[in-house]
């Protein structure tokens, strides 16, 4: 993986062609302009994140037998004009700043939901109470969610608690 400094604008043309080994690469905020093959036959690369809301020029052939390719992230009210350049890649929206609900199950929590970045960690998560219960943990689309992982729905959603039934020891 590559981390672009925020201070970069412009991506020339072809300055990352033929990186076998990139991954993944998140493209910032102040990112106006992306070359002719910038990308092209990354052979590994598999997630491309686009943080600008304006992307004004992006080359041609940008990923160009870049065939692990799965998505191209863009935020829902990016402006892009590409003309072809992100040759048949699959463009994925993104809210940048969703709201994260969640749904205790039975449990009490006092905060309501959270603001999170996409492609953020979660970071720290409220522990909610239940009587009689012990908190497993909290999950998305069945998966468990930590402080750890990293957000990757593209709008705002719900975790839901996880719960376990506390069994007293039989009296002897």
């Amino acid at each position: 993986s590559i981390t672009i400094p925020d201070s970069v604008t412009s991506i020339g043309d072809g300055v990352f062609c033929g990186c076998y080994s990139l991954a993944s690469i998140v493209i910032p905020d102040r990112v106006e302009e992306i070359g002719d093959f910038s990308f092209a036959y990354c052979d590994s690369l598999t997630n491309v994140v686009v943080q600008s809301g304006v992307m004004q020029i992006v080359g041609e052939h940008v990923f160009e037998g870049s065939v692990s390719l799965d998505a191209i992230y863009v935020p829902v009210d990016c402006l892009l004009d590409y003309d072809g350049g992100f040759y048949g890649s699959k463009i994925v929206r993104y809210k940048p700043i969703m709201d994260i609900s969640f749904d205790v199950n039975g449990g009490n929590l006092t905060a309501d939901k959270l603001e999170r970045r996409f492609h953020s960690f979660y970071g720290s998560l409220p522990i909610p109470f239940r009587t009689g219960f012990v908190f497993e943990g909290w999950f998305f689309n069945g998966e468990r969610v930590s402080d750890e992982t990293v957000v990757s729905a593209t709008d705002d959603h719900t975790l839901v608690a996880k719960w376990r039934i506390i069994v007293p020891n039989p009296v002897v």
